[in-house]
């Protein structure tokens, strides 16, 4: 839908994807550990989603 993006991105590394009114700007933040910023808005719908992905580990 959006198109492909790099498997490995470097470090500020950013991504950005446009499709109507929708706009995704997705950001490499951290390599380690591993963390992802995303800010997609739609201005029309009047939505914005602001979104960090951070791992942690979990052992049982």
């Amino acid at each position: 839908m959006f198109g492909l993006a790099p498997y490995n991105p470097i470090l500020g590394e950013t991504h950005h994807v446009s499709k109507g009114n929708l706009n995704v700007l997705l950001e490499q933040v951290s390599h380690h550990p591993a963390v992802s910023a995303l800010h997609a808005t739609d201005e029309k719908e009047n939505i914005e989603i602001i979104w960090c992905q951070y791992p942690f580990a979990k052992f049982n």
